[in-house]
């Protein structure tokens, strides 16, 4: 408050008006930013809408494109049985969200599933009464090894189910022993290879899981013969076949893949296979338990009419669950569309553009099923029907990146704003700092003036004092000697007030440059200072390292340490017991470094870099009679910049001030 009080106390007009022009530039200012403040919650919010629309219209695409589709499959169902599976197979290639399709009748006596069909059990009975099976089981345990290799001829031309059992039984025996290349050639033989695909095993009735053995076998065979390669693309095979086999099939087989597969293809050490074939156990589980609830669930209950959509099931528990389409496509017939969720949202994100790396799925335990697992969503709405149980939101990132986007179109406009107040704030307070600096520099200027006056008018007062007495004859002639030694006296020390204040007051004269030895330079100024110093109690002492010759103007760099040091006698504390100052010469780097130091009054902190200026003095206790009128150190400042180089002014080691000069060593041309 004491510096506002004093300010409207002497503020001119000028300064008003600097004010006066500052307060409209900072409330622009203040309104422009508050505006872009509120800018950015208009857009986020507008955004916010637009975004919330664009994910209605992507859930609702997808539900529309679903529903449609799967109506569309329901309604054209076939009756005829045998063509289900080609057409299966033609809508998986097509639409890679479509699973697999299953249809039942309503009998008399319950739900009866016509497809798919329950795979053929292996014929036990029928296989252990066979000769050939007889004979093997004889053999093996005999262990008669070319009796064994008269079974394969015996097998060979026996129906495929026993030609099958045989292959396996052989291989095994073989491999037990260690002959896995004759393993590997007594399963090929007795089974054509391509009776060991799970589609080629199912049309001739086969037992899947009789195939699925030797298909485990050969694996086995091939890594005992170092055939890594070749036995991790059966294991992969074997894993895409599994999943491409309708439900009967994979209820069989859920744990095949993590039990039996992947610890074989870790020990083969290969792990891209390994990746490949984990990623289709989730759908070999999913359609697994698809075909269960269909079996003992979906297919006992009533169904919509295909036409009017159909009714959704899906298991809450499983991630990602199995999704069933289910409705009635004719009397007493039902049918059930099984769709891959992952596909599903494939097609989401697919469909989702700018928004990918943005979109979030969650389902109804809260749990990420697709996109980045942190942040915060921003906006979040429910699917409909066919994906009733997933939400889809977007990221507050993709909100606050688009309404960044936006704000770029505006962000000119307010820089240009923005810029124009700046500058005119900067305007204004180097105005006011001008005007400061220069109502400092008057007020010295007078101050300045009032003690030169004072100086001037007291001496010329004593001389025209003694020159009256001179001329009335006053006293005797020592009593005139002494009267006219103090007339030019006090005439030299006018004389000398006058040369300081011209030699400030005029141009600054261009450098004459020569080469200087600051060393011998010190040494004669410490020679010359020694006797004055001790005559006021002073001890002066010298420091002075060789340094590379100088280049300056001599008179120049004399007279600015005449006056250090002379300021270094007129400032001594009279009451310190043992006053001192010294004089160092040094060389830091490509610098030369004079020190001029005293354990005298000192400079204060806050006077230490104005000291350098023009008409600047420290007033204080012990310094008025000292005399000087702010000069001195304005021109030794001038002329060590004048130089090139820097003074400063810091505290002294013992108390007192410490003048620091940094001159450059390279040569400078005037």
């Amino acid at each position: 408050m004491g510096v506002l009080t004093r300010f409207l106390g002497t503020a001119t007009l000028r300064q008003w008006s600097t004010v006066g022009l500052g307060l409209p530039l900072l409330v622009l200012g203040l309104v422009a930013l508050v505006q872009a403040g509120l800018l950015r919650g208009e857009l986020l919010d507008t955004e916010r809408v637009r975004a919330e629309g664009e994910l209605r219209q992507l859930a609702d695409g997808l539900e529309s494109l679903v529903a449609d589709q799967v109506t569309g499959w329901l309604v054209d169902l076939t009756d005829d049985a045998r063509a289900l599976p080609v057409h299966e197979k033609a809508h998986r290639l097509r639409t890679p969200w479509f699973d697999a399709v299953y249809v039942w009748t309503q009998g008399p006596d319950g739900p009866r599933v016509t497809y798919p069909l329950d795979v053929a059990e292996e014929m036990t009975t029928v296989l252990e009464t066979n000769p050939c099976v007889q004979l093997a089981r004889i053999l093996s345990q005999e262990q008669v090894e070319r009796d064994l290799a008269r079974l394969y001829e015996t097998c060979e031309h026996e129906v495929p189910e026993v030609q099958l059992l045989a292959a396996w039984r052989a291989g095994t025996t073989l491999l037990l022993q260690d002959r896995a290349d004759d393993a590997l050639r007594a399963l090929d033989r007795l089974q054509p290879v391509e009776r060991y695909r799970l589609a080629g095993a199912l049309e001739l009735g086969l037992s899947p899981r009789r195939v699925v053995r030797c298909r485990l076998l050969r694996i086995d065979a091939l890594a005992r013969m170092g055939r890594t390669q070749d036995a991790a693309a059966e294991a992969t095979e074997l894993a895409l076949e599994l999943v491409d086999q309708p439900g009967p099939v994979q209820q069989d087989f859920g744990a095949l893949i993590p039990d039996e597969l992947l610890p074989r293809l870790e020990r083969l050490g290969e792990d891209d296979a390994a990746r490949t074939t984990a990623r289709q156990a989730p759908r070999l589980r999913r359609r697994a338990d698809g075909w269960q609830e269909v079996r003992l669930k979906a297919a006992r209950r009533e169904a919509p009419n295909a036409s009017e959509g159909p009714r959704m099931a899906h298991d809450l528990y499983d991630s990602p669950p199995y999704l069933l389409a289910i409705a009635q496509v004719g009397p007493n017939r039902g049918a059930a569309i099984q769709l891959d969720q992952p596909a599903l949202l494939a097609e989401l994100l697919r469909r989702s553009g700018e928004s990918r790396g943005h979109l979030v799925v969650r389902d109804a335990r809260d749990e990420v099923v697709l996109g980045p697992r942190t942040g915060s969503i921003a906006i979040e709405v429910p699917f409909g029907g066919v994906l009733g149980h997933l939400r889809v939101g977007l990221t507050q990132s993709l909100l606050e990146d688009r309404v960044d986007a936006v704000q770029w179109r505006f962000a000119w406009q307010l820089a240009t704003v923005l810029a124009a107040v700046a500058t005119g704030l900067m305007a204004l307070w180097a105005r006011l700092l001008a005007d400061r600096r220069e109502r400092e520099l008057l007020l010295r200027q007078r101050e300045f003036t009032a003690r030169v006056t004072h100086e001037l008018k007291t001496p010329l007062a004593g001389i025209r004092v003694m020159a009256e007495n001179l001329e009335l004859g006053f006293g005797d002639a020592e009593t005139r000697a002494t009267f006219a030694k103090r007339i030019v006296s006090e005439a030299d020390r006018l004389t000398a007030r006058i040369d300081e204040v011209l030699r400030l007051s005029r141009e600054p004269r261009q450098l004459v440059s020569g080469p200087i030895n600051l060393r011998d330079l010190l040494e004669q100024l410490v020679h010359t200072w020694r006797p004055r110093m001790e005559e006021a109690g002073i001890t002066l002492y010298g420091s002075l390292q060789p340094v590379p010759t100088f280049h300056g103007d001599q008179p120049m760099i004399q007279d600015l340490l005449n006056g250090l040091l002379d300021n270094a006698l007129k400032y001594h504390r009279e009451d310190h017991p043992d006053p001192r100052v010294w004089v160092r010469l040094r060389r830091v780097g490509r610098q030369a470094i004079i020190d001029v130091e005293d354990n005298g009054l000192g400079v204060p902190p806050g006077k230490r870099k104005i000291i350098f200026e023009r008409f600047s003095r420290v007033e204080g206790p012990g310094r008025g009679r000292s005399g000087g009128h702010g000069l001195g150190l304005a021109f030794a400042g001038e002329t060590v910049r004048s130089h090139g180089g820097r003074i400063e002014c810091v505290a002294g080691s013992e108390g007192g001030a410490r003048f620091v000069i940094r001159l450059p060593l390279e040569s400078r041309r005037s």
